[in-house]
């Protein structure tokens, strides 16, 4: 915002599952840093892990992804689908890449 001010973040709440796409090496934006802290459970891509590590909040919970090929996997993995389901926020973590309009395309 041009006059400094911070704008309102959504809430991450119970049965949402947000996906996150982001770059190594690139600097989160205030929103992705918002719901990675705000989320119960974080499922990454296992080159995000250090990103994880410095980012997620003590008692969180993180799983890796299983090493599927981003273009032909889910754009929303079961396992996030469960979590869910079960009435945990969820954000789903993914390393941006070539693929990412195949994932948009797979997307419900």
């Amino acid at each position: 915002m041009r006059d400094g001010s911070v704008p309102q973040l959504p809430d991450v709440l119970p049965g949402q599952i947000w996906l996150v796409e982001h770059s190594a090496g690139m600097p989160l934006s205030p929103l992705d840093r918002a719901v990675l802290a705000a989320a119960n459970v974080v499922l990454y891509d296992r080159a995000l892990a250090s990103l994880v590590a410095q980012l997620l909040p003590l008692g969180a919970y993180a799983e890796p992804l299983p090493g599927v090929e981003p273009a032909t996997g889910p754009a929303i993995m079961p396992r996030a689908l469960d979590f869910a389901a079960e009435g945990w926020s969820v954000v789903q973590l993914v390393a941006a890449g070539p693929a990412w309009r195949a994932r948009l395309a797979a997307l419900p």
